[in-house]
């Protein structure tokens, strides 16, 4: 099985991947990532499950880590699913928190859904 985590794993779109990626039968939902606020809990005690479909308890039990490279260690596959800040500077903020990522030697599959049409 391929080891991934999620970025963002609390999130609306971030429990959406959770949900398919729970009893995927090629992938091992290893790591899931959020804030430093819910670092360290169990994923089940601190998520808001959103979803219409039952919470997957399985992976319930899975110790929130913070959102970072060093996080990700021994997984294969990386999902970001981080929102992006739209800041003056966005292009900056952006690259600062992809670039440590492309550094490591799991491909990080990245949300690049923007509105290019507020920065125009």
């Amino acid at each position: 099985m391929i080891n991934v985590g999620v970025l963002g794993a609390t999130g609306a779109v971030g429990q959406r991947f959770v949900e398919l990626l729970a009893d995927h039968p090629w992938f091992n939902l290893s790591t899931l990532a959020a804030s430093e606020r819910s670092a360290g809990q169990p994923y089940g005690k601190i998520v808001n499950w959103r979803l219409e479909t039952p919470f997957p308890e399985k992976i319930a039990g899975i110790k929130v880590t913070p959102t970072s490279p060093k996080a990700m260690k021994g997984v294969d596959l990386v999902f970001s699913l981080c929102q992006q800040i739209l800041l003056p500077v966005w292009r900056m903020n952006l690259q600062m928190r992809e670039l440590p990522y492309a550094a490591t030697p799991a491909p990080t599959v990245w949300n690049r859904q923007y509105p290019w049409w507020f920065l125009r």
